[in-house]
């Protein structure tokens, strides 16, 4: 990654960040897109989905057996 952290949701914000990324997503309008900027986009959105996950260092949390 070259130096560059990756800043994971905070496991409270979890449920909300994947409702607003996906809401995003749906609302964007695909069919006006040519495919250079469908790829683009949907890039983008991909990674921060990947981001918006529970098993990050930042986010996990601990459980007792």
């Amino acid at each position: 990654m070259g130096g560059i952290s990756i800043e994971y949701s905070k496991l409270e914000n979890i449920e909300s960040d994947i409702v607003y990324i996906l809401s995003r997503m749906k609302s964007t309008k695909w069919s006006t897109l040519d495919i250079e900027e469908k790829a683009i986009i949907f890039s983008k959105y991909t990674s921060e989905l990947w981001k918006v996950h529970p098993f990050s260092e930042k986010n996990a949390t601990k459980i007792s057996a």
